[in-house]
């Protein structure tokens, strides 16, 4: 578990070039590539590290093939003359609001001695994390949830007088 642990930081980078990058600028296809490279190293190294390492041999296989993944994505991007610091607020703040998700999950699994109420805390923690984060930082999805809480708000409050 702690192997795979780095996998949401490099996951959430890959996600601001392919979503807010590649995908915006037409460019779906090298995201198809990307992701279908990936999936190819993580199979060979899983074949190659399961029978002797097992679990552990699948997270760095995993690992190896997100960070892989993220390396294409950055090359993609460079080669096409971009300039990275346009989009390095995005990649800070994700940095930023993962952080406090893998430290709550890292605590979980330190006190927690029981895996399936690790598992729950640890869920339903991180989602309460990522929220607050959206709300904090205000992003889009948490300014929709905001708006969402003040609709639910009015209609339990509704009394049906005209």
């Amino acid at each position: 578990m702690r192997i795979l642990a780095p996998i949401v930081l490099v996951n959430a980078c890959i996600g601001v070039f392919n979503y807010e990058v590649l995908i915006v600028n037409k460019k779906e296809n090298s995201v198809f590539w990307c992701i279908a490279d990936g999936a190819i190293i993580n199979i060979a190294i899983s074949l190659v590290l399961i029978p002797r390492f097992r679990e552990n041999g699948t997270a760095i296989g995993s690992l190896v093939s997100e960070i892989v993944m993220f390396i294409v994505v950055v090359t993609i991007y460079v080669k096409d003359d971009k300039n990275i610091l346009k989009i390095m607020p995005n990649i800070v703040r994700y940095i930023i609001g993962i952080v406090p998700i893998i430290i709550w999950c890292l605590f979980c699994g330190y006190k927690i001695s029981n895996i399936y109420i690790e598992i729950l805390f640890a869920i339903f923690g991180s989602v309460a994390i990522y929220f607050a984060i959206l709300i904090i930082t205000r992003d889009y999805l948490g300014e929709e949830a905001l708006k969402a809480k003040k609709i639910v708000q009015k209609s339990l409050n509704y009394k049906g007088e005209k």
